[in-house]
């Protein structure tokens, strides 16, 4: 007996050693699984509150973790906790409130990675609204993970791209305004920067298109205009020009409608203006000058009418005088035979000679630079000669004292009398 108690009592100690250090063991395994635990339901809690951060959400608040501390004595806290836990089991055995937790933090991150392909996938059809050439952005760096230097390089080329596209814009936008403003039209600038809203079918008010296409419409329509009449002024200066087939232009009138050579072209119209305009105001002075000298010509010839009447009064007298002259020599001893040169006519001096001044064709007259004062008579017949040779025959019908008029007698008139042909006394003729 003494035997069989001492080795109960030896297997007990073996047993009692190896109990104690397969407690040890458990208890080693335990605090690993322990601290496992505490640092995924940490981790897991961390992930909450850095998503609520910037999301908007509060899901921290029900699915967190603070762990205990075994110098402070202090228990493990928060909805992944043991005792969060261990309290959820139910009537089954199941831990549906404890799963409830765990589902709604995969759920967050479910949601944050269906936000993030949203994302992607908005950015990939903004670059493609936005004309971003497809082989500069695969729209898969914008989910890769693996390769963070991806996804930076592709956000940022579609941030240039979006950026290099508004300034485009507002450059577009502030030219449009500029040339509506040099053509006389100005435009309603917020119609082309500002976006109209609608609502939707819940009511909420929402953004839409930009209001732009009347007013690009209305721009294009005066755009239109001045260029329709650009094209008219410069086809209208070309007719001109070839209209006006007496001046000699200096302006190239294939450069009036190019663009780049137009203002050349212009600059010489002006120097054609101002010469045709030369022109004119001598053509106005001409005009002036032909109506005073018309004044001049019908004042003369009205007194080349009177004249003329006076001429022949005093043609009439003359005769009239003639005959009671050769009536009264007749009645002299010997006759007018006897008178010198056997004519009344023959009187006057032999040895006069002057020159044509001024030759009427229409009234058929001349006046001549002889008069009283030349010893000149009316009546008094003249030969008219040029180069020596007998032109035309006239008759003294007015007598002043520096000139006189003479009728061109049409029966002895070889020639027609010109300005500065000779007259002389028949006697002088050979």
């Amino acid at each position: 007996m003494k035997t069989l108690g001492t080795i109960c009592g030896i297997t007990t100690l073996v047993l009692a050693i190896a109990a104690a250090g397969l407690s040890w063991v458990i208890s080693a395994r335990r605090a690993e699984f322990r601290g496992r635990a505490d640092k995924l339901a940490s981790s897991v809690a961390d992930m909450m509150t850095k998503i609520d951060a910037d999301s908007g959400t509060a899901v921290k608040d029900k699915v967190n973790f603070t762990p205990g501390e075994r110098a402070s004595k202090t228990m493990e806290k928060g909805s992944l906790g043991w005792q969060a836990y261990h309290g959820a089991k139910d009537a089954e055995g199941d831990y549906a409130a404890f799963q409830t937790t765990v589902d709604l933090a995969k759920k967050h991150v479910a949601d944050l990675v269906q936000q993030r392909d949203s994302l992607s996938e908005t950015l990939a059809s903004m670059g493609s609204a936005l004309e971003l050439p497809s082989d500069v952005v695969d729209p898969s760096d914008l989910q890769n993970l693996d390769d963070p230097g991806k996804f930076t390089k592709a956000a940022s080329t579609m941030a240039g791209h979006a950026s290099a596209v508004a300034n485009r814009d507002k450059a577009l936008v502030s030219s449009i305004s500029k040339a509506a403003e040099e053509i006389g039209h100005a435009l309603e600038i917020g119609k082309l920067t500002a976006r109209e809203t609608t609502t939707d079918v819940d009511g909420n008010e929402v953004l839409s298109g930009y209001p732009c296409r009347d007013i690009l419409t209305e721009f294009n329509f005066h755009v239109t205009g001045m260029k329709n009449r650009s094209d008219h002024y410069a086809q209208t200066l070309t007719d001109a020009i070839d209209h006006i087939s007496t001046h000699e232009w200096q302006v190239d009138r294939d450069k009036i409608g190019d663009e780049e050579g137009y203002n050349g072209a212009l600059t010489s119209m002006v120097n054609d203006f101002d010469d045709i305009n030369g022109k004119l105001e001598k053509y106005e002075r001409a005009k002036i000058q032909i109506k005073v000298q018309k004044t001049k010509i019908g004042l003369l010839e009205v007194e080349v009418d009177e004249m003329r009447e006076n001429v022949e009064k005093a043609q009439d007298q003359l005769a009239k005088t003639r005959v009671m002259l050769e009536d009264a020599m007749r009645k002299l001893p010997g006759g007018i035979s006897n008178l010198p040169g056997g004519s009344l006519v023959n009187l006057v001096e032999r040895d006069i000679e002057g020159k044509v001044v001024e030759v009427n064709s229409h009234w058929n007259y001349v006046i001549l630079d002889l008069g009283s004062r030349d010893a000149l008579r009316k009546g008094t017949e003249m030969l008219v000669k040029r180069d020596g040779r007998l032109v035309a025959k006239i008759e003294v019908t007015a007598v002043r004292t520096s000139n006189s008029i003479a009728e061109i007698l049409p029966e002895a008139m070889v020639s027609t009398v010109k300005l500065d042909d000779e007259v002389i006394m028949p006697m002088m003729q050979d």
